[in-house]
C-alpha cells in the first residue's frame, strides 16, 4: 500500500533472522522505517492487554474485509448487462409491486481497508418483500473486492445469517409495508475476538448478532 508510514515487526516470527531480513528489504524497497521491539513475541499478548484496559487507547482500526448483505432492488440495465455476462443477479418478478427486482444486490457497509471509529455503527434501512412476509432473513457477506456489486461474485462468502420474526398483523401499523421500517445496523465491537456484529431492529422488535473473526 502507498500509504503505508512505517512498518511494525511483532509475533514469534519475529524473532526469526530470515524475517527480519526479508521485512527489512521490504522496508527499504518502500522507503519507511521497520520497528522491531526488543521481544517482539510478547508484544502482541502485552498490547492485547492494554487495550482490554484502556480501550480508547485505539481509536479505530481498518476493517481487513469488504462486509455487505444481500438484499434486493429495482431491476435496472446494469443488472441486466451483468446478468448477460457473468449469470447473475437473478431477476425475479415482484407481484405485490407489479415490477422486477434483482436478487443477491451487495448491500455495502464497511469496505476494505475503510478506517472504522471505535463503536462506530453503520445503518440501513429496508422493509419486508411482501405484505406476507412472517420473517427476514439476513445474509452478512465478506469479500476482498473492494467494488463488489453481487453476491455472487468470485470470493464472496456468507459468514453469518440471521432469521428474524416479524410481529403479528405488522402490516396494521403501517399503510404500505414500504413504510415498515427494518433498520439493520453493523459495528465493530471493542472485544478483540470478533470482527462485527449486525444489529436489526423493528419498530417493536429487536435482535443482536455476532460472529467470529475466523469466520
Amino acid at each position: 500500500c502507498s500509504c503505508t508510514a512505517q512498518i511494525l515487526l511483532v509475533g514469534g516470527m519475529a524473532n526469526s533472522p530470515y524475517v527480519q531480513k526479508r521485512v527489512r528489504q521490504l522496508a527499504q524497497e518502500r522507503g519507511v522505517p521497520l520497528l522491531i521491539p526488543r521481544q517482539p513475541q510478547a508484544l502482541v499478548v502485552s498490547g492485547a492487554v492494554l487495550f482490554g484496559q484502556y480501550p480508547g487507547l485505539v481509536a479505530a482500526r481498518r476493517s481487513r474485509q469488504t462486509y455487505g448483505i444481500s438484499c434486493r432492488s429495482l431491476w435496472t440495465s446494469e443488472d441486466a448487462a451483468s446478468q448477460a455476462t457473468f449469470g447473475y443477479p437473478t431477476k425475479l418478478w415482484k407481484e405485490d409491486d407489479r415490477e422486477y427486482v434483482a436478487d443477491g444486490v451487495f448491500e455495502l457497509y464497511v469496505r476494505r481497508n475503510q478506517l472504522v471509529q471505535q463503536d462506530e455503527v453503520v445503518r440501513r434501512t429496508f422493509c419486508p418483500t411482501s405484505k406476507s412476509t412472517k420473517a427476514v432473513g439476513i445474509d452478512l457477506y465478506a469479500t476482498e473486492r473492494e467494488d463488489a456489486r453481487y453476491t455472487e461474485e468470485p470470493g464472496m462468502r456468507k459468514v453469518a445469517t440471521v432469521i428474524m420474526e416479524l410481529p403479528p398483523n405488522w402490516m396494521i401499523a403501517v399503510p404500505r409495508r414500504q413504510d415498515y421500517d427494518i433498520e439493520v445496523g453493523m459495528r465493530k465491537p471493542r472485544t478483540v475476538g470478533s470482527t462485527a456484529r449486525l444489529t436489526c431492529t423493528t419498530r417493536c422488535y429487536g435482535l443482536f448478532f455476532g460472529f467470529d473473526s475466523r469466520d
